[in-house]
């Protein structure tokens, strides 16, 4: 059962990783995109650092191609600036240090990947598992915190049932289930998530917006590329990208004017 007041058990919580109140992400006169093309966004300015320390769950909201996914993997580093300066938990992104922060960051990316058939079978419990290896000392053994955590990862998402069972053979939901617990075994200082549960039926999108509304009490920043109104009103902020800009708005203000339309 997922439980949306508290991390299960003893497992640390990642919030014990990050420095008091870091700066989760600004960003001046950046422009982003890919090389040898034009910008997707252009003159983004954004300072989150100056706002409340409450907001730790960021939404990138706006129509499809307008750049939320551009920016989410220029965040990862996947993609480099085009022009101007990004900062994610306070580190630019275009540095030598963004390696060891790109180490603390989970991506749970919104496509179950196709033809696992000629994939080497695992299990649940051996796919969390992943996720703790950068965790691992010189001997690269896994010990009793490591185990720990990775069960304790299991129950939090509701895969108690299905540890033994064959990654591929999970349903589409129950995949993303599996791709956030291993996120969590790693112990991220920020989640990245990209169009979550947008695949998946309504049952499905439900129980995603549970996990992720529990996740977001938990204390760990969030961001989220989304569509799904209900997981916006989660956000504290939002970031609208719209003909080639990006704002920075209060979801609130964001909910107000979109009433009535898609988003």
């Amino acid at each position: 059962m997922l439980d949306d007041t508290s991390m299960p058990g003893d497992m640390p919580t990642p919030g014990d990783m990050r420095p008091a109140n870091p700066p989760l992400l600004s960003a001046k006169n950046l422009s982003i995109g890919y090389k040898r093309s034009e910008p997707v966004v252009r003159n983004i300015c954004i300072d989150l650092t100056a706002r409340t320390q409450r907001r730790t769950v960021i939404g990138f909201v706006g129509p499809n191609g307008a750049g939320k996914t551009t920016l989410l993997k220029t965040c990862l580093g996947l993609l480099p600036p085009l022009d101007g300066e990004l900062r994610l938990l306070g580190v630019d992104t275009r540095t030598a240090a963004f390696a060891q922060t790109r180490k603390k960051l989970a991506y749970i990316p919104q496509n179950r990947p196709e033809g696992n058939s000629g994939q080497l079978r695992i299990s649940v419990r051996e796919a969390v598992s992943f996720g703790r290896l950068g965790k691992l000392g010189l001997t690269g053994r896994f010990g009793r915190l490591d185990r720990e955590v990775v069960e304790a990862a299991i129950a939090y998402c509701g895969l108690e049932d299905l540890a033994d069972k064959a990654v591929q053979d999970l349903s589409g939901g129950q995949f993303q289930r599996v791709s956030i617990a291993r996120a969590m075994a790693a112990e991220p200082a920020l989640y990245l998530f990209d169009e979550p549960g947008s695949y998946l039926d309504e049952e499905g999108q439900e129980a995603m917006r549970t996990l992720i509304h529990s996740i977001a009490k938990s204390g760990v920043p969030l961001i989220l590329v989304t569509h799904d109104r209900r997981l916006v009103k989660l956000c504290d902020a939002v970031i609208v990208f719209r003909k080639g800009t990006a704002q920075l708005l209060d979801t609130s203000a964001f909910l107000a004017e979109t009433r009535g339309h898609e988003i």
